[in-house]
């Protein structure tokens, strides 16, 4: 009886640590996605420009999906994301904590050429996509 329990203990707390897909990924899975330029703001400024250096963000459009995926790649803080639809002057905006690694943006403001915006206190970048 103890090895029986035992047996069927051991069973349970395997299948409870079994990873499971986040529900990002599964969306994300059928849907190939299309990279978004970003570029560092502050290299086209009046400023006096900076060092080229490697955007710490990258981004996905998933047109199927109606999403962006984001990734990034150094812990920029928190940080708000602009979404704007430039051809009908829809935007969205938004705050996350890049130290989550990544996020799931949501595009609901129709067919449109789009700018999105990352600012932060570690620097401002922006890149231009569309959707049909």
């Amino acid at each position: 009886m103890k090895h029986l329990i035992l047996s069927l203990s051991l069973v349970f707390m395997s299948l409870i640590s079994i990873p499971v897909q986040s529900y990002a990924q599964v969306i994300l899975d059928d849907d190939e996605g299309d990279e978004i330029v970003i570029i560092n703001e502050d290299l086209f400024g009046n400023g006096p420009a900076r060092d080229l250096a490697p955007v710490p963000v990258c981004a996905l459009l998933f047109r199927l999906s109606s999403c962006i995926g984001v990734e990034f790649l150094n812990n920029m803080g928190i940080v708000t994301i602009t979404l704007s639809n430039q051809t009908t002057g829809g935007t969205s905006t938004m705050q996350i904590n890049s130290s989550f690694g990544e996020a799931v943006i949501p595009v609901s403001l129709g067919s449109g050429n789009y700018r999105i915006d990352f600012c932060s206190s570690c620097g401002n970048y922006y890149g231009y996509f569309f959707i049909l």
